[in-house]
């Protein structure tokens, strides 16, 4: 799979241990403008008056993670003034923006902080997580200092600089990197070799969502510890898994547009599209008429046209293993097939567009109640006339209503297939209009 579009640092994982042990609470941006951070507040589309920013550096030692859930910056404590959106403007260009997710503990009340999968305790200052170091080797590789989903992050930082699901500290390495000025680093799970003073007087007891973790939950990543084993780029021989002993059941009173896993097939899910408007095809799954039939159409579909496949999620990874998240392969699905595409102009006169198409089958298939079949094309960005007459072609192929997949675009009767335009010195005929 493509890192760009379906990496996990773009899409928060949580796991059922998680989630069962907190509330979600909301979220709060953060911006940097040369150099500096900035949390933002007040967003509004329509007054951006109203956006006010405040500068990290000016409430650096205290709890900035909860002072960004309660909003409470600029109050009488701290006599620090916001400021405005035209005086971040003047200062430079936004040249990166990061979302922090909030959640609170029900057992405890504490907080915890989300940024890109990773868990941290409301401790563990929070400017600290937003600006993480990295360096290159002499092969151009990143590598981070500090725990994350990828390849790239600390593997020790994950698991020893974690304490019940949360992290609260650096390996004693990443520790010495930062030459322990974001403290002293920590040796084991919790255990911090003498005590750093951003730690001191915090009663470990409360800290953490899981009271009592085994050793699969002491990570602070939020969907759990990354997988093991072989690179599966080097084999894929059963990246689309069925578990031959599992039988799916039919689920009763299920929510409208909800979904739910399939235990025989680990990475598809049962569900219907929230968005109709985007439909191909609507209809009842049959004897011919079957998931795995349009999954086979479809793959001709887009081969014989010529549409670029960059994505699915049942032939996964695409690409060598650094180009990848090997983390974002535990996700919990949503569709039964998906896949990202590219449908292009050879004469590149129009736009790229950029194709989500998703299969949904509703429930699990029976004489009593048969499964529908959702099939949804989403045109992401791009314009391109054969768009439209692409989507009628796919329906049309699939349903069996033609015998080729071939797109066949119509005729214009009030254009003149005499004219042409030159194009890098190639005369090719006029673009058809898009409305």
């Amino acid at each position: 799979m493509n890192t760009s579009e379906f990496d996990l640092r773009n899409t928060n994982c949580i796991s059922r241990e998680f989630s069962e042990n907190t509330i979600y609470k909301g979220y709060a941006g953060f911006v940097m403008v040369e150099g500096k951070l900035f949390c933002e507040v007040g967003y509004s589309s329509i007054c951006m008056e109203t956006v006010k920013y405040y500068d990290l550096e000016d409430f650096a030692g205290t709890n900035i993670a909860r002072m960004c859930y309660t909003e409470k910056f600029g109050n009488s404590n701290n006599q620090c003034h916001a400021w405005s959106r035209y005086r971040i403007i003047a200062l430079g260009k936004i040249s990166k923006k990061i979302i922090a997710s909030f959640y609170q503990v029900k057992s405890t009340g504490e907080y915890i902080y989300m940024i890109d999968n990773v868990a941290y305790s409301e401790h563990f200052p929070i400017e600290w997580a937003l600006r993480p170091m990295e360096t290159h080797d002499e092969d151009g590789a990143e590598y981070i200092y500090g725990p994350g989903t990828s390849r790239r992050h600390c593997g020790n930082c994950n698991v020893y600089g974690s304490w019940r699901g949360v992290f609260i500290g650096y390996c004693i390495n990443c520790a010495g990197v930062y030459e322990l000025a974001r403290g002293n680093g920590l040796e084991d799970h919790g255990i911090d070799i003498t005590q750093s003073a951003y730690l001191q007087g915090i009663d470990l007891t409360t800290v953490g969502y899981n009271i009592a973790p085994g050793e699969k939950y002491n990570c602070c990543l939020s969907g759990g510890r990354l997988p093991t084993g072989p690179d599966i780029c080097h084999d894929q021989t059963d990246v689309d898994p069925v578990r031959e002993d599992e039988i799916d059941k039919v689920v009763a009173n299920v929510f409208p547009h909800s979904t739910w896993v399939s235990k025989r097939h680990p990475r598809r899910a049962y569900g219907i599209s929230s968005n109709n408007y985007n439909e191909i095809i609507i209809t009842e799954q049959t004897c011919e008429l079957t998931p795995d039939l349009i999954r086979s159409k479809m793959e001709a579909f887009l081969r014989e046209n010529d549409i670029e496949i960059t994505d699915d999620n049942y032939s996964f990874p695409i690409g060598e293993r650094p180009a990848w998240d090997c983390y974002r392969i535990t996700k919990k699905p949503s569709w039964w097939f998906a896949w990202n595409a590219i449908l292009r102009d050879p004469q590149k006169m129009y736009e790229e567009v950029y194709l989500h198409i998703r299969l949904y089958v509703s429930n699990v298939h029976t004489a009593d109640k048969p499964a529908m079949l959702h099939l949804e094309c989403n045109n992401v960005k791009g314009r391109n006339p054969v768009y439209w007459t692409m989507r009628h072609a796919m329906k049309s192929w699939i349903l069996g209503e033609t015998d080729t997949p071939l797109i066949v675009m119509p005729t214009d009767l009030y254009r003149d297939d005499n004219e042409t335009v030159e194009i890098d010195g190639v005369l090719y005929p006029v673009p058809v209009p898009i409305y």
